[in-house]
């Protein structure tokens, strides 16, 4: 049998709409006298629904309709919770709600759960502020009954409570990124920071700084511009001074760059003829019929030809 102060500790008010969850294995006597206790503090303007644990999915109640549900309450400690019950009473369950549930944990391998891997479902379910209060006192009828049913050698009967968040699952509500007023800046204090040099100046007790104080003895140094020129190199190197000519660089005897072409072109070179065909130096065996050399005798490739007076004279 619960505890009086066990009851009393319920967080129940005036009011409220109560779903309580039994098992199978519920004492209904026990059932009948938590109800009546139960009635007492939530007065006549609150409500209490009794359920069975296996038929919750099958009641179809309507979405926040309860303040605060119990679960395994009332011995013997047998059931645990599913996946989908654990989503079910969060969705009857009113914004800001409470459960209370207390089932047996075990720390081994089994099909019981941990203390923390039932701490752990009720928030993948979305409860929150999940708290494992404190372990139940189990008489030892109900404890081998508790290890038959699961298959287990020990067991331990945790109480947790938890609460629903102040909405509903799928809930939405508009973001407003306009910069809040206190980011905002007022033209009163913009305008501390809007003084003008003549402000300053007309101030009288504005504290002006010195500008030969930011130089110090080596920024008064004068500068080595490595200039000698006729002044001995006292002034700062702008006066006239005969600059030498700059030196003629050499090509390279393969040079690729082109300076060699510029070299060439700036000491002209006397042409030397050359032929069209390219084979007016081999004789008139291999000149065209219109060739100048033609009647010449083979000459070597470059060599300069002068013709003979007969002709450049016209034939008479």
């Amino acid at each position: 049998m619960i505890s009086a102060t066990m009851l009393e500790s319920l967080p129940l008010s005036a009011g409220d709409k109560v779903l309580i969850l039994t098992t199978s294995d519920t004492h209904p006597e026990s059932m009948k006298s938590i109800v009546e206790v139960l009635s007492q503090q939530i007065s006549q303007s609150g409500k209490i629904n009794v359920e069975h644990v296996d038929r919750l999915l099958m009641a179809e109640f309507s979405a926040g309709t309860f303040d605060v549900i119990l679960f395994g309450i009332i011995p013997p400690f047998t059931s645990c919770q599913s996946s989908a019950m654990l989503a079910e009473l969060a969705r009857v369950l009113k914004p800001g709600g409470k459960i209370i549930t207390q089932e047996p944990v075990n720390n081994e391998h089994s099909e019981l759960r941990s203390r923390d891997k039932l701490v752990t479902d009720l928030k993948l379910s979305g409860f929150i502020d999940v708290k494992a209060v404190a372990s139940m006192p189990v008489s030892n009828e109900d404890a081998e009954l508790i290890k038959r049913r699961h298959h287990v050698e020990s067991i331990d009967v945790v109480r947790v409570q938890a609460k629903k968040p102040q909405y509903e699952v799928g809930s939405s509500a508009k973001l407003n990124f306009s910069a809040p007023k206190s980011e905002i800046v007022s033209e009163k204090s913009t305008t501390v920071w809007s003084l003008t040099a003549n402000d300053m100046l007309d101030d009288d007790d504005a504290e002006l700084i010195d500008d030969d104080e930011l130089l110090d003895e080596s920024d008064l140094n004068r500068l080595d511009t490595g200039h000698k020129g006729g002044c001995g190199g006292n002034c700062s190197g702008n006066c006239k001074k005969e600059k030498p000519k700059p030196k003629k660089k050499k090509a390279c005897k393969n040079c690729t760059c082109g300076l060699a072409d510029e070299n060439d072109d700036a000491q002209p070179k006397e042409k030397t003829p050359e032929s069209a065909c390219g084979n007016c130096y081999l004789g008139d065996a291999f000149r065209c019929a219109t060739c100048p050399y033609l009647g010449m005798p083979a000459f070597k490739p470059g060599e300069k030809i002068e013709l003979p007076a007969t002709r450049l004279t016209a034939d008479q």
